[in-house]
């Protein structure tokens, strides 16, 4: 096989980074900067321009359904990041609006985003953050494979209303407190210990 010398397939973000028929997780802790540097990629795939370290070896149509930020405040923070590369992403580079409140595991909200592909000739999408898009425990692989576990979204419903906080910050809370054994997930529950 070695001897074949097969061509590797061209990526959308050289080299190897993203992969034409591929998936790009960027993950970390809150607030260290993945977002920036998923917009910097999706522009930078928008306008065929490489920069930071990422070659991009043309431009791409980019759908961005991002849910963490109102359109305009979005759009600003997009701006200075579009400075140096002017307007070569505009035409390319497109932002679903209506994803808020739209969930893959659900007919309607994954018919949402199939829609918006489509009218957008979408060649790439951005989900940011992912866990918008679910309504699963991202630390669960059992929850995450299933269609839905009602038990931690009416756990993570009743901390938002109760502490008046963010999906994300009551989706940390549930993970703290099993790491610290306040609370118990047991067989799809959440439980007090014994």
């Amino acid at each position: 096989m070695l001897e074949h010398n097969p061509a590797p397939t061209p990526a959308l973000i050289e080299l190897g980074l993203l992969p034409s028929s591929g998936i790009l997780f960027v993950g970390g802790e809150p607030k260290v900067g993945k977002s920036l540097l998923v917009a910097n990629l999706a522009l930078a795939l928008a306008s065929g321009c490489s920069g930071a370290g990422f070659q991009v070896p043309q431009a791409r149509r980019v759908l961005i359904c991002q849910f963490e930020l109102p359109t305009s405040q979005f759009a600003a923070r997009l701006e200075p990041m579009r400075k140096p590369i002017g307007s070569a992403a505009d035409s390319n580079l497109l932002v679903d609006t209506e994803a808020a409140g739209h969930l893959l595991s659900v007919p309607r909200g994954l018919d949402h985003f199939l829609h918006a592909v489509r009218a957008a000739k979408a060649d790439v999408v951005v989900l940011d953050p992912l866990y918008s898009t679910h309504d699963q425990d991202e630390n669960d692989t059992r929850a995450m494979a299933a269609s839905g576990s009602a038990r931690f979204n009416q756990l993570r419903q009743q901390i938002m209303t109760q502490s008046e906080c963010s999906r994300r910050t009551a989706q940390l809370a549930i993970r703290r407190a099993c790491q610290e054994g306040t609370i118990v997930h047991d067989n799809g529950q959440y439980r007090l210990p014994l």
